[in-house]
């Protein structure tokens, strides 16, 4: 797949493609093994004590009032 790889690494398509693989073929725990690599819960949802990390201070007051 020639547009999963640019010259800076994987794209987010060959990322996509590549866990598409993995499901395919029956290897979930690679995908389970990224997704709580990068922070995410069993819920596929971000860990509480990551967000103030990746969110700024104005971006949550933002989110919380909206």
């Amino acid at each position: 797949m020639p547009e999963g790889v640019n010259e800076q690494g994987l794209t987010l398509t060959g990322f996509l493609f590549l866990h598409a693989l993995f499901i395919e073929k029956g290897r979930l725990e690679t995908t389970w093994m990224v997704l709580r690599k990068f922070g995410y819960d069993n819920d596929i949802k971000l860990r509480d004590d990551l967000l103030p990390t990746i969110l700024s201070e104005p971006l949550i007051r933002f989110l919380c009032m909206n």
